[in-house]
């Protein structure tokens, strides 16, 4: 993933700025760090089974608001070279783990329920 260009960046100098101005509630730069990681997000939450993928966008959402909250701009040594890619890409991995063990609870529990429904003889 290729850091953000001057065009995505615009009045901002760099991702660091983005980054604050978006956790202080800027839209601008939210949407701005959205549209940049979203696809990196959603690279690593597709591979979990069902789930839609309006669903999976809003599990990718919470991800990207949740590390957002999360970031702290006085741990920054180098705001010139800060990324938060990362942090999401890291953070999908597990996200997508959490998913697929959550998947595995539901089914599990759909098939204990519909072996109590039927009963053999």
């Amino acid at each position: 993933m290729s850091m953000l260009t001057c065009e995505e960046l615009g009045s901002y100098g760099n991702e660091f700025e983005v980054t604050k101005a978006a956790q202080s509630g800027d839209q601008k730069a939210w949407m701005i760090l959205w549209k940049h990681y979203k696809k990196l997000i959603l690279s690593k939450i597709r591979h979990v089974k069902g789930f839609s993928y309006e669903e999976l966008e809003s599990e990718a959402i919470v991800l990207f608001t949740d590390k957002l909250r999360l970031f702290n701009p006085d741990k920054v040594k180098k705001p010139e070279g800060y990324s938060m890619y990362s942090w999401l890409y890291l953070g999908a991995i597990n996200l997508t783990n959490k998913l697929i063990r959550q998947r595995k609870r539901e089914v599990h529990l759909y098939n204990e329920q519909i072996s109590a429904i039927i009963s053999y003889p």
